[in-house]
């Protein structure tokens, strides 16, 4: 123990020393100080024949270093002697990849040479690995050897680039590597590449010894417009050429799809679809898809009812059938096991699978009005921050394809990937152009980390296809983008260094999304491979179209009916704070036993199917299921997450029946999908539970045997319901769906008091508010102004400014804000029937002011200045009750519930109109970007 303590205490002392000795070192400086340091360590680990010593030393070495980041030299030089002392072992080959990884992130300079190196060791570790291990190791390598590859092809080395492809393809043989298809499709595209640029290089060397050879010349432009889709680079070789169509049209479309007028347009979609059909096989697609932007604009702008549309309309319709005889290369068998069978709700490893068809816009809208457009799954994107969700959700590694054109504007195309609960954005066009990259990296946006490539642009109307490879292996994953099949971006590094930013985020972690950024853009495909694992659909698996179901109606056999729209939580909720918004069913607190009512009561046998995510707590979900006259509950995560199962049966709990399932605990913060199968005959029953597609828990027996302890139970016996048990949770989505039988839904009428006018109605339209204020009309106290779409408020005692609109009825209101200096309170007056109430946020917590009862919830110590919060306030009026929620970035804030006559606006925050909205800045700076309304009944109007 003292010779450890020596020893530490020795290395302590050589750090300092080093810290003092080198600053400002420069290699030849840090090389000799390292040697007069470490220079009697290495000439004694050189004279013993046991290479551990070279190991230990070389992890003492990596040590220093890691405490050198300041001193690229003297790092430079530790992490190169680290390695070379490290590969006397295989016991050391870890800690020689950490030392090569910390060089090129720290030295960029010297990314090449560690790039190398790690190559070799991975080799090493391939070589000496047999049975599982030589899988893993393949996987290492190949890891290692594609960003080599892909420099290799950037630098312009295309020969030993197309070598290195050859060793890759014997490599994923040999380990049977899922990405042996991706490896093929990347040599062959390579090869493609190589002999395009050689049939380049010839048709030049002719033009440069005639420079009047019509033909050649004709034939070099052909290649950049057909064969490289580039016709801005086409347009610099047409002086000289003869052929009219390509002195005519080639210019034109060297500007873009939005530069040429409209008849031009339909000239140039014709041009282009002529051109497909005589194109080799792998620029057809290409040259359809300029055709086809072609055409869709001047249908866009086009709008006049004459022959030119007709010709358009028809002329698009023959491009898009042309497309859709295009079949890609079939897909190869797997090597190393038999084909698998896909899971109701996953998607098995090794197939292309496409998402859009599980795209509901309506449904996994984000932000931004997002619908399909023509015949072909596709979706569009007109707005700020506009995002929408894929409701699939890897667990594993996977390729993520798609096919998009972005329409108009200059800013970023996103796609957010998951990686497990974490993830990141591919934003492409980032800044205007200015790069293509991922983010956030170490909270680095994609201008501002290692994986940001410049220039980044995008050209509007023009087909890309993007495809990201992730492969996580251990802690740490590999990220690989190509861009129409050349490399792009390249990273490797821990899952923790990767985050989402706020305005990409997803209301359900470890799904996919696309959006853009005040550009819009049309997503033609997007399709998904599994290279490990399996991804989960958000959406219980089979439940196809949903059955719009009117209350007091019935469900009947065959399909499936979306039970959240129909429930109403003033007569549904039994126990704990339940809220729903466009994200689901929320129950909001982790007490037990919280139960809700479903507004169906089945009568016969049916199908329960619903997503839930854990967020918070060690309980348990529940479905609360009736069979005849009894009843049993469906059981996930109960006892503190430690068992599945069916309960009660014969009187006995989950834990000792035939149902438990023990071992599989449920993870925080992941989608899981439920489906419960009740069936009966005469007085027998079956149950079977599933979980994310598989079998979880089955019984079969007399339905006597069934029964609901009273903590369990609902109020009526005859309907559905859930049960969150020390836990909060989001339920995305609840389904049934009749076998036999018919169940009816609960009429809002049977529990609604009279003068109510917040049944389950729709939630109307979002309808922004900020720009229908005017300052100089609507200031009612203290300085404001609009700058830039935001509307500003600057210091002034009880500062506020009405906004022009009036409601009478329920509503939804968010508000996105940011106090950007002062201490003061941000104040929102709200109307609430004859009557209105102000809340105010900031100095206090969160208060209403005048209230003469108090609300439920809790308090914000402070507003932090400049950053951005979201209030989202819900406003249920009735006759003689009211209810307002307040949610602050998501999370339940406060709730008061009383009577309308205890609730008044105080003088100092009265506005001008008693019905109106208000907005207040006191005695500070606050920026409101946006205030946004969604009537819930009633009606809304503008003042002016």
């Amino acid at each position: 123990m003292r010779r450890k303590a020596r020893l530490a205490g020795a290395f302590c002392a050589v750090l300092l020393a080093l810290a003092a000795a080198l600053r400002g070192a420069d290699s030849d400086e840090a090389t000799e100080t390292f040697n007069s340091l470490y220079g009697a360590d290495l000439a004694r680990v050189r004279e013993t024949g046991d290479a551990r010593d070279d190991v230990e030393l070389a992890a003492r070495l990596l040590a220093a270093a890691k405490k050198a980041a300041d001193q690229p030299a003297l790092l430079a030089v530790l992490c190169e002697k680290a390695c070379d002392l490290a590969l006397g072992h295989p016991t050391g080959y870890a800690t020689a990849l950490e030392a090569m990884d910390l060089l090129a992130r720290t030295v960029p300079a010297k990314a090449a040479e560690c790039a190398a190196r790690t190559l070799d060791i991975r080799q090493k570790q391939f070589d000496a690995a047999t049975g599982d291990e030589k899988k893993a190791a393949g996987e290492l390598l190949l890891g290692a050897l594609l960003p080599v590859i892909e420099a290799k092809e950037q630098a312009g080395d295309l020969a030993e680039a197309a070598a290195l492809y050859r060793k890759a393809k014997t490599i994923a043989a040999a380990s049977g590597s899922p990405r042996a298809d991706e490896i093929d499709a990347r040599a062959e595209a390579l090869a493609l590449r190589m002999k395009i640029a050689a049939r380049l290089a010839d048709v030049k060397a002719l033009l440069e010894r005639d420079p009047k050879n019509v033909s050649a010349r004709e034939g070099l432009v052909r290649l950049y417009l057909v064969d490289l889709d580039d016709p801005a680079e086409a347009a610099k070789y047409l002086e000289g050429a003869k052929d009219k169509a390509l002195l005519k049209y080639v210019p034109a479309a060297a500007k873009g799809v939005e530069a040429p007028p409209e008849l031009a347009c339909l000239e140039l979609g014709e041009w282009y679809r002529d051109l497909a059909a005589t194109a080799p096989p792998h620029a057809r697609e290409a040259m359809y898809a300029r055709a086809r932007a072609y055409l869709e604009r001047f249908l866009e702008i086009h709008t006049a009812k004459d022959l030119s549309r007709t010709r358009a309309t028809l002329a698009l319709e023959k491009v898009q059938e042309a497309v859709a005889k295009l079949t890609a290369p079939p897909e190869k068998p797997t090597k190393t096991s038999k084909p698998t069978k896909a899971t109701p709700g996953t998607i098995p490893p090794g197939t292309w699978v496409d998402l859009l068809p599980l795209v509901d816009p309506a449904t996994d809208a984000v932000e931004g009005n997002w619908r399909r457009t023509g015949s072909a799954p596709a979706l569009l994107s007109p707005t700020t921050d506009g995002r929408i969700m894929i409701p699939v959700s890897p667990r594993g590694s996977y390729e993520f394809e798609v096919r998009f054109v972005r329409t108009s504007g200059e800013l970023v195309v996103g796609f957010i990937l998951p990686v497990g609960y974490t993830g990141f954005v591919l934003a492409l066009s980032h800044w205007r152009g200015e790069s293509h990259g991922l983010e956030l990296i170490n909270g680095n946006n994609a201008s501002t980390n290692a994986t940001t490539v410049k220039p980044g642009t995008l050209q509007n109307g023009r087909e890309y296809l993007v495809r990201v490879s992730v492969v996580v292996g251990g802690d740490q994953v590999q990220i690989r983008v190509t861009l129409d099949g050349k490399p792009l971006i390249a990273w490797q590094g821990p899952p923790s260094a990767l985050s989402v930013s706020a305005n990409w985020r997803l209301p359900y972690r470890g799904c996919f999304g696309v959006g853009t950024n005040d550009s819009t853009a049309v997503f033609r495909s997007v399709r998904l491979k599994m290279l490990s694992g399996e991804a989960r659909l958000l959406r219980p698996a089979g439940a196809g179209e949903l059955a719009t179901v009117p209350t007091g109606s019935t469900i009947r056999p065959g399909q499936w009916a979306d039970l959240v729209p129909l429930i109403w939580l003033d007569r549904d909720r039994v126990r704990g704070e339940w809220e729903k918004t466009d994200s689901g069913l929320i129950k909001t607190t982790p007490e037990g036993h919280g139960r809700i009512m479903l507004p169906a009561a089945p009568d016969g046998s049916y199908e329960l199917a619903f997503s839930f995510v854990r967020e918070g707590g060690g309980g348990s979900v529940d479905a609360i299921l009736p069979v005849g006259d009894h009843g049993v509950l469906y059981s996930l995560g109960g006892w503190k997450n430690t068992i599945h199962c069916l309960q009660q049966i014969d009187g006995r709990l989950g834990d000792s029946n035939p149902t438990c399932v023990r071992g599989m605990p449920l993870e925080q913060g992941r989608l899981y999908n439920a489906l419960v199968r009740v069936e009966r005959s005469g007085s027998q029953a079956s149950v079977r539970g599933y979980l994310d597609g598989r079998v979880l828990t089955q019984w079969s027996g007399p339905a006597t045997a069934l029964s609901l302890r009273p903590e369990w139970s609902i109020p009526d016996r005859t309907r559905l319901g859930l049960m969150v048990n020390q836990l909060k949770a989001t339920l995305p989505a609840i389904r049934l769906r009749m076998l036999s039988g018919e169940a009816r839904v609960v009429a809002a009428a049977e529990a609604q008091r009279p003068g109510a006018a917040d049944g389950p109605a729709a939630t109307g339209p979002w309808v922004d508010l900020l720009p229908l204020v005017d300052p100089a009309k609507d200031t009612v106290h203290g300085k404001w102004e609009v700058q830039t779409g935001s509307l500003v408020g600057y210091p002034a005692r009880l500062g506020r400014i009405a906004i022009p609109a009036t409601t009478e009825g329920s509503y939804h209101l968010s508000v996105t804000f940011a106090r950007t200096a002062g201490s003061g309170e941000v104040t929102f007056i709200l109307p609430v029937g004859d009557s209105g109430v102000a809340f105010a946020l900031g100095r206090r917590g969160g208060e209403l002011l005048d209230a003469q009862t108090p609300p439920e919830g809790h308090a914000l110590a402070e507003l932090a200045n400049g950053r951005f919060y979201e209030l989202h306030a819900t406003v249920l009026v009735q006759a003689d009750q009211t209810e307002i929620t307040f949610r602050l970035d998501g999370k339940h804030y406060l709730r008061w519930k009383g009577a309308p006559s205890a609730l008044s606006v105080p003088r100092w925050c009265g506005l001008p109109h008693a019905r109106g909205f208000g907005l207040g800045a006191w005695d500070s700076t606050v920026v409101f970007t946006s205030a946004r309304l969604s009537m819930l009944s009633g009606k809304a109007d503008r003042l002016r």
